[in-house]
């Protein structure tokens, strides 16, 4: 009944701790990237925090015609079965570039 991306990367910064500095931060999102403007709004102004303290973006898109938010790296994938290899080889990229 809604979106709630904001809210959702909200938590888990606050859970995982995702912008205390650290090597291999990452958040992995898996949407359409269909919002209502003041939700990608709230969604991006998040993801802008995540990544000026240096944690990782990944946006998982399954279908063609994806609109992932600004910031995030755009992973275009056809098998769902791929993603624990893409988000792998992300955390291993997002651990490199902080280490």
């Amino acid at each position: 009944m809604g979106h709630s991306l904001a809210e959702a990367a909200g938590a888990l910064t606050a859970g995982l701790g995702l912008t205390q500095p650290g090597p291999g931060r990452l958040l992995v999102v898996a949407s359409d990237g269909c919002y209502r403007a003041d939700e990608a709004t709230r969604a991006t102004e998040r993801i802008t925090a995540l990544r000026q303290a240096g944690c990782a973006v990944l946006w998982l898109a399954f279908d063609p015609g994806p609109r992932p938010l600004p910031g995030t790296t755009l992973l275009e994938l056809t098998d769902p079965a791929q993603a624990a290899t893409a988000i792998g080889k992300a955390a291993t990229a997002a651990f490199a570039a902080t280490a």
